[in-house]
């Protein structure tokens, strides 16, 4: 299942996020109003040699930027997408193996726990770009 993030930006502002792969991702907005880049980061650096207009495919660590593209200030309605790839279900074991007397032991991380994965570090980019109110004593 993609993760979906709605947001709305106004004139040339810019929205940055950073996103863990392996991950589709697209933009679906009015591409007269927004348009979006995704860099890699290599080694905690971004990579501007291998940045790429959406949609793109990230398969490491990276940052998506979407860009205003029209001075009015206005509502521009955007949507992010990420398409997180399913990881493939290990084949049912044979009868008459420990897996098969109802004792099991959990596997790899599933699809939604790739989806997990994803969530948190665009949960965390969002937290921080709230403003905090710090309300100090004289």
């Amino acid at each position: 299942m993609p993760f979906r993030l709605d947001v709305v930006s106004a004139g040339l502002s810019s929205r940055y996020y950073r996103v863990q792969g392996p991950a589709k991702l697209t933009l679906e907005t009015d591409p007269a109003r927004n348009q979006a880049f995704v860099v890699p980061v290599i080694e905690g650096k971004p990579d501007l040699q291998k940045g790429a207009a959406l949609p793109a495919r990230l398969e490491g660590e990276g940052i998506v930027i979407v860009t205003g593209r029209s001075p009015l200030k206005t509502d521009a309605p955007f949507m992010l997408v990420a398409e997180v790839p399913t990881a493939e279900a290990p084949p049912d074991p044979p009868a008459n193996t420990p897996a098969s007397s109802g004792c099991s032991v959990p596997g790899p991380l599933g699809a939604q726990g790739s989806v997990g994965l994803l969530l948190a570090p665009l949960a965390l980019a969002l937290r921080s770009r709230r403003r905090r109110c710090i309300v100090r004593d004289a």
